[in-house]
């Protein structure tokens, strides 16, 4: 089984273009022209290819919630909305300003009919902005969205943090990658399995979406703790070692998987699978026939060998023990776990599903060793290696975007591709289709007041350094300042070293 991959033309060097307003037309950037920046989280296109879901960014004002997350990139603060890709038309799905909810992670049914999407919207008793993220179903057909239960969701935290990341393929709606919420940082805790039914990881009752609580977390489980030493219950000292004397893990990392009917909205579980959630991701793979699905979880970080390194460190993968298991997608079902061989000790990744239903995935025999070779366990749980193999249903367009271009859609059945393109005047959501000539329209502008802003200018300057070489200075003007002339460079002796060039300015 392979998965597309979008290959990106690179059209040219991002350039911002020239304002056509005059400078006195123009005024200084102010704080609440930064505030008032919206951003395109993600957009994604239905089946047929007929409407956009875009998870747009609400500007930064007084009455939502902040705090828990950088706010620039906090998708709690966001709405979805619907856009008719053959007029143009769109229309806001959710409002979340006036409670201050966020609607995200938008997902199409396979059969276009209804969206998927998390949220923080409150409801009876629950906390203005939400106390927990949560599943809701829109129905096109309805109008309708709907909370599908109380259970908590469970979310990947942003911005390279730590907690629960996730990785979960197949099903019923096909990717070149991962299910995601925002394709560069945040994994999707959902699938379609097919179009009434979503595989979804819940957390344990009690427990709080990482996307909510990553920055207060850490001081709410300090004073928890603080609060059992004092009372006796939590001991003063633990027994550690090495190896294979190890603590028992913790029966809170767990993420429980669950089937849910959209149109009951009855939910079923499925099994309770032991993770850790500080590194590494939660790797499942369901298979083509929809029955099974792989799980590769994270179990605990490694310890390096001693006056040793583990390889390849930068790599999470390569810094954590990893369980692989099998889990029929059935109430109440066991995980069977798979017992590699010793070439096979540390599976590092889930390469995909064979055509005879057996899954590959790489590993390794030992801590120190550099490099993965691929396996293939059996059904009745033995391992045999696995020959490389390549892509060979790999879809390969080209699609001419400008460098800076962000990609929101990466869906490889469909002809069309949904980016952005951001500049001193906006923000566009736009859509290119891969044809013989690629045609490409816009969709969504936002972001226009920035047009009015005065940015200054940024100068190239040519200039030559103490032994004659030819070199370039950018100078980045405020507005209002010219430059008038650059000095001669001043330059270190040590090779490598900063080049020191006096510009002068009025």
């Amino acid at each position: 089984m392979g998965f597309g991959r979008w290959h990106k033309v690179v059209a040219g060097l991002a350039c911002l273009p020239a304002l056509s307003a005059t400078a006195q037309q123009r005024r200084t950037l102010t704080i609440n022209d930064v505030l008032d920046v919206q951003r395109i989280d993600q957009a994604t296109l239905s089946p047929d290819g007929n409407w956009v879901a875009a998870v747009v960014q609400r500007p930064a004002r007084t009455g939502e919630i902040y705090g828990r997350i950088a706010y620039e990139i906090d998708p709690t603060r966001s709405d979805v909305w619907l856009i008719d890709v053959k007029t143009g038309k769109r229309r806001a799905l959710t409002d979340g300003a006036a409670d201050a909810a966020g609607y995200w992670c938008a997902s199409w049914s396979p059969d276009g009919r209804r969206l998927a999407v998390l949220s923080t919207q409150a409801t009876g008793g629950e906390p203005r902005g939400g106390d927990n993220v949560r599943l809701y179903i829109w129905d096109r057909y309805t109008g309708a969205m709907t909370r599908m239960s109380d259970t908590a969701v469970m979310t990947q935290t942003r911005y390279g943090g730590a907690l629960h990341k996730l990785d979960l393929r197949g099903g019923a709606v096909r990717r070149s990658g991962p299910h995601a919420c925002n394709l560069d940082e945040d994994g999707a805790p959902f699938l379609w399995l097919d179009a009434r039914r979503l595989l979804v990881l819940t957390l344990p009752e009690g427990q709080v979406s990482g996307i909510l609580d990553q920055y207060s977390r850490p001081f709410v489980s300090a004073a928890r703790t603080a609060s059992r030493l004092r009372s006796g219950v939590e001991p003063t000292a633990l027994a550690m070692g090495s190896g294979e004397a190890r603590l028992p893990r913790d029966e809170t990392n767990r993420a429980v998987l669950r089937v849910v009917d959209v149109t009951t909205r009855r939910a079923e579980t499925v099994a309770a699978i032991p993770t850790y959630p500080l590194r590494s991701s939660l790797s499942l793979w369901v298979s083509p026939d929809g029955k099974r699905v792989a799980a590769l979880t994270p179990l605990g970080a490694l310890q390096p060998e001693a006056g040793q390194i583990l390889p390849n460190h930068t790599d999470e993968n390569w810094t954590v023990e990893r369980g692989l298991s099998f889990i029929d997608i059935a109430p109440n079902a066991s995980i069977r776990w798979v017992m590699p061989p010793p070439q096979a000790r540390y599976p590092l990744a889930l390469v995909g599903w064979a055509a005879d239903g057996r899954l590959a995935y790489s590993a390794r025999g030992s801590q120190s060793e550099s490099e993965g070779a691929q396996f293939l366990p059996s059904h009745e749980g033995s391992v045999a290696p696995q020959p490389e193999r390549a892509d060979s249903d790999q879809i390969k367009r080209n699609i001419a975007m400008p460098a800076d271009g962000v990609l929101l859609d990466d869906r490889p059945d469909l002809g069309t591709v949904l980016w952005s393109e951001s500049g001193r005047t906006g923000l566009t959501l736009r859509i290119s289709r891969a044809s013989t000539k690629t045609t490409t329209r816009d969709l969504l502008t936002l972001n226009n007041h920035l047009a009015a802003i005065d940015w200054g200018e940024t100068r190239l300057v040519d200039y030559v350094d103490r032994h004659g070489q030819s070199l370039k200075a950018v100078a980045i003007l405020p507005p209002g300042i010219a430059l008038i002339a650059a000095t001669r460079p001043s330059c270190g002796s040590t090779a490598g070293t900063w080049c020191a060039i006096s510009i002068v300015i009025t």
